[in-house]
């Protein structure tokens, strides 16, 4: 299984693209020249920028090769397209344009993103078919700063814990476990999130089984 290519944001995209929990995605594949620019969804370019123009939404430039929040640029579509595929050849690198969510929710007005474990495994059966285990107690990272939707400052909209010094990873007020949420929070978005957590992991699974070659197990020895 080739399980690197879930390191690559442009080819997990390709993998979710009818997933309905993912935003709004332009995947920019460098490898595919005759198309670099591939919208999730089906939707065209003209019309994304449309799109983007009428609810004045902001997108995130998320580079392939970008991880711990690097390389990621917040701009408004039709700029931000601009300056990423203009750039030359030896500069330009494959990633994903992600359209900015609305109405996020947040705890102590900061934003947070919630990160589970999921396990994937195989055990010796008659089908070698993968199977996933979700481990239900996921921990937040927050936003260093107070969330501000007209800002451009990373530590108010970008949540990674590469943003945070030593001493402010083992601060309190920049993780959380969801027994730290406010109750009726916790009510409202748990179930919401295992479904869609349920929903990606059965279609990550079911791609993996689908798309690769299943070997036959080794033979056993006879005593």
């Amino acid at each position: 299984y080739p399980i690197q290519n879930f390191h690559l944001k442009h080819m997990m995209a390709e993998i979710l693209a009818n997933n309905m929990y993912l935003p709004f995605t332009i995947i920019y594949n460098l490898k595919d020249r005759n198309d670099p620019l591939k919208a999730c969804h089906g939707r065209k370019i003209k019309h994304l920028k449309r799109k983007s123009a009428v609810h004045n939404r902001r997108w995130f430039w998320k580079p392939t090769k970008g991880g711990g929040g690097r390389g990621i640029v917040v701009e408004h579509l039709t700029p931000l397209l601009d300056s990423i595929t203009s750039k030359p050849r030896h500069q330009a690198q494959s990633g994903i344009f992600q359209q900015e969510i609305p109405d996020l929710l947040l705890y102590q007005n900061r934003k947070f993103e919630l990160r589970y474990y999921v396990v994937l495994y195989k055990l010796s059966t008659h089908t070698h078919r993968l199977s996933s285990a979700i481990y239900n107690y996921p921990h937040a990272i927050i936003a260093k700063q107070e969330f501000d939707p007209t800002s451009n400052d990373r530590n108010k909209i970008i949540t990674n814990r590469s943003f945070l010094s030593g001493k402010d990873r083992r601060n309190l007020v920049y993780q959380a476990t969801l027994k730290d949420f406010p109750l009726k929070d916790t009510q409202s978005f748990q179930p919401v999130v295992m479904k869609a957590l349920v929903d990606t992991t059965r279609q990550i699974v079911g791609y993996l089984n689908s798309h690769f070659h299943h070997p036959p197990p080794p033979p056993t020895s006879q005593p």
